[in-house]
Formats: C-alpha cells, sequence, structure tokens
C-alpha cells in the first residue's frame, strides 16, 4: 500500500517501497512486472488505491473488471493528519463500475490512546464520504515506527474503536515480515480477516502463498492493458470483499424459470429451464449480479450474457453409468420424439449421462440393453431403478412348481421342483421381472434364461 510523509505540515506522496514494503518481498530479489491476463497467474480479485493513483476514471475500472478485479480498497486515511483528497472520486468511479468498495488507514500509532484516534479519524472521513457500515475498513499496519513490542495491543484497540463506531467489518494488513518480526498476534480478528503480503519472485495460480489468512497481496507492480500505472493486487481467499464467481467452467446449471433477459437485452424467456453447460464466467458491471456466463446448450446454441441470478443449478443425475435400470412403465418418448411406448418395463444398463435442454428433467440417458439396442435420449423421469436380484450367485434354490419356460422360450414345465445353484444373475429386458437366473443342476445341465418369479428358495 501506499505512504504519505508529513513534513513541516507539507504532506509529500512518496511510495512505500521506502517504508516497510521493501521488507515484504520476502523470498524474492525483486518485485516483478505483471501484466494482467498474462495467464497461470493468482487472481486478481482486489487492488487497492491511494491518491498515488490520482483520479482513476470509470472506464479504466471497468477494464480492471474485465480481468477478474471485484473490488478496490481505497486509501481514506493516514495518522490522524491526512486525508486522501482523490478518495471520493475513486470510490464513485469504481462503484460505478460495478466494483465493491472497501478502505484502508495507513497507521502509525504506537499506543492504544494514539491507536483509537486514528481508528476516529479514518471512520469520520469514512461517515463523512457516506461508505455504509459493512464497508470492509482495513487496518494498513506496516510501518517500521509502529514495531513495537505492544503491537498487538495496540492493533486490537484500534479494531475495537472502528467497531464501536459502527463499522463492523474490519481486517488488518501487514506483510509476514512484519508479523514475524513483532510477534503481531490476529486473535483480535482471526486468520480469516488478516490481509498478507508478500511477494513471489514468480507468482503462480498452482502455488498459493498465505491461504491460511483472509487475503494474500502478491504483487505491488501489476498494470492493466488500457489503464495507466501499476497497481497492488490481492486474492481473496475467504470472501472479505469480494463476490466470488458462483459456477465454474465446465458446471452444468440451468436458465432460471422466472429470467427476462441476458445482460445485453437479449430474451431469455424461450429458454426458461434450459440445461447447459458454462463455457466462461466473467465480471459484469451492468447487472444485478457481480457476474456474467455464456451457457451453450446441448443443441449447440449459446446464451452469452446470463447474468448470474438468473442462473441456477440442477441436481445431479440420478443414475451413474454403468447402474442397472428399467423404462417407466408410463413413458411415452425420448426427447427426441422416439416411441418409448413399447420398449416400457425393458431393462437396461445406463452408458452415458448428460444433461439436456429439451426435457422434463435436466438429465437424459442412453440405456444399452441385454439384446444390444440402445434408447439414446431417455429423459431421467422415464428411468427407474430395479430391486437388486433376489438371488445371488452360489445360492441353492428350486425351479418353481408353476414355471412354464425361460425367457427364451425353452421349456421349464419338465424341470419344475428341480434343485440347483445361481451361476449367474443379470437384468433382462424381456421378463415380467428385472432379473434372469443361469442355474446349475447336479447333473450338470443348466437352464440358462430363468426369470426371478420362476425361481423359489429351497
Amino acid at each position: 500500500m501506499k505512504k504519505s510523509s508529513i513534513i513541516a505540515g507539507v504532506i509529500v506522496t512518496i511510495a512505500t517501497a521506502l517504508s516497510l514494503k521493501s521488507n515484504l518481498v520476502y523470498a524474492a530479489d525483486s518485485i516483478p512486472a505483471i501484466t494482467a491476463g498474462t495467464s497461470g497467474l493468482p487472481r486478481m480479485d482486489v487492488v487497492d488505491v491511494s491518491s498515488n493513483n490520482g483520479n482513476i476514471s470509470v472506464a479504466s475500472f471497468q477494464k480492471m473488471h474485465q480481468y477478474g478485479v471485484g473490488a478496490v480498497i481505497v486509501k481514506l486515511t493516514e495518522a490522524t493528519s491526512y486525508r486522501n483528497p482523490y478518495a471520493a472520486t475513486q470510490i464513485a468511479n469504481a462503484k460505478a463500475a460495478g466494483l465493491k468498495i472497501g478502505a484502508y488507514h495507513y497507521s502509525w500509532y504506537t499506543s492504544q490512546s494514539s491507536a483509537q484516534s486514528e481508528a476516529k479519524y479514518f471512520t469520520d472521513y469514512a461517515k463523512s464520504l457516506k461508505l455504509p457500515s459493512d464497508t470492509l475498513m482495513v487496518d494498513d499496519l506496516e510501518d517500521t515506527y509502529t514495531m513495537t513490542n505492544n503491537v498487538t495491543n495496540n492493533a486490537k484497540a484500534f479494531n475495537t474503536q472502528v467497531k464501536a463506531t459502527g463499522f463492523s467489518n474490519t481486517s488488518t494488513y501487514t506483510g509476514l515480515y512484519y508479523k514475524n518480526t513483532t510477534g503481531l498476534n490476529f486473535s483480535y480478528i482471526g486468520n480469516n480477516r488478516a490481509w498478507i503480503a508478500q511477494y513471489p519472485f514468480a507468482p503462480s495460480s498452482n502455488s498459493l502463498w498465505n491461504t491460511t489468512y483472509g487475503m494474500w497481496q502478491w504483487n505491488s507492480n501489476t498494470s492493466f492493458p488500457g489503464v495507466s500505472g501499476t497497481f497492488d493486487v490481492s486474492i481473496d481467499y475467504t470472501n472479505l470483499i469480494t463476490q466470488v464467481v458462483k459456477y465454474k467452467v465446465g458446471d452444468v446449471v440451468k436458465i432460471a424459470s422466472n429470467a427476462w433477459s441476458e445482460t445485453n437485452g437479449y430474451t431469455l424467456v424461450n429458454r426458461r429451464d434450459w440445461v447447459g453447460t458454462v463455457v466462461s464466467a466473467k465480471p459484469k458491471a451492468y447487472s444485478n449480479s457481480a457476474w456474467e456466463y455464456d451457457i451453450q446448450y446441448s443443441n449447440g446454441i449459446h446464451s452469452v450474457h446470463v447474468a448470474e441470478q438468473d442462473v441456477t443449478t440442477i441436481a445431479a443425475a440420478k443414475y451413474s453409468v454403468g447402474q442397472t435400470v428399467k423404462i417407466a412403465s408410463n413413458a411415452w418418448s425420448e426427447t427426441n420424439g422416439y416411441t418409448l411406448v413399447n420398449r416400457r418395463d425393458w431393462v437396461g444398463t445406463v452408458v452415458s449421462a448428460k444433461p439436456k435442454a429439451y426435457s422434463n428433467s435436466a438429465w437424459e440417458y442412453d440405456i444399452q440393453y441385454s439384446n444390444g439396442v440402445h434408447s439414446v435420449h431417455v429423459a431421467e423421469q422415464d428411468v427407474t431403478t430395479i430391486a437388486a436380484a433376489k438371488y445371488s450367485v452360489g445360492q441353492t434354490v428350486k425351479i418353481a412348481s408353476n414355471a412354464w419356460s425361460e425367457t427364451n422360450g425353452y421349456t421349464l414345465v419338465n424341470r419344475r421342483d428341480w434343485v440347483g445353484t445361481v451361476v449367474s444373475a443379470k437384468p433382462k429386458a424381456y421378463s415380467n421381472s428385472a432379473w434372469e437366473y443361469d442355474i446349475q443342476y447336479s447333473n450338470g445341465v443348466h437352464s440358462v434364461h430363468v426369470a426371478e418369479q420362476d425361481v423359489t428358495k429351497k
């Protein structure tokens, strides 16, 4: 973050690198120059700005938003004698770009009483800017001047005073060097509300640091294409300030039943309850929610600008690949219109399950029967389970006294009351029951296709 030096009553803005900032580059010889949009980087959920950044236009904040930035934390005050003259404009423009707003105070306190005074100075300015009471209010605790033995109690006093003025959403920002050197203990807010600065020489999304804390500021030299200047960027692990995207690329989702239109005005009324797959998720300034999605349906059509509030989840597929199921006795047709009437009560195995836009249920199944035939587009509501096989392999059973024939038509009349052992049990499409058995008798003869209703216990 950025510090202001107050010398002889004249405010001179200098880079925080002249302060403890240089020590925050723990395990890195220099801070790498980062360009937003470069693949393989940690998320850029948050940027923080100060008077060093000057006036930032709505268009510039919108460009940051396009690179995943969801929030801006604006410096308001320092010590008890400095106010950021650009704060009001920075806040207004960030809001206009659809970003959430937080605020921070650069601390100089060395005692509990001075901490309380600085906290009041901070919150007084926040109130004059009409920041709501749920604004994230951050104590920027990094200056060497504050590195005292009682730093934890001082920070606690600052935090308590901020809350006493009505701002309940608080955080403390510092670097690992500062924390380790001073013994700063976050017990007064919890690690999940601490914001840690530490800059790797080669930041990577595959090597995230400080994940036990609320946020991690991982670079202070980031540029956004089309935006002048460089910025501090952070990843928000615990949603301290950002709204994390709800649906990920690859998620199967459904258009809400009350959806009206995409954020670009294109109607969604005729696509209500359509099911598809998220192709991309990106922040959007002009929607009731912060994110919009490109959703592709199974017919190849896309809804490219669907606001998050118009997307819902669907239940997981009820049946899994490899599961034995049965076509419902009231099934009429597959989702492509092919009749199922002549396959009612057929038993088969699920070969695939996929989301389907055009069905009363969200999933459809490819079901293969024992004769090799497939029903490829069976809606979930037209599928039922079958009971487990009543008899198990190795069990001794008897052919029922009223049995007529095997499911393949071979007579069982002359084998009524024969006793044998179950060799196999498999689902069968063509039987009154869902299972058929291969039964071997003591003379070595087999009845290979005996329906379950023609078998009894010995």
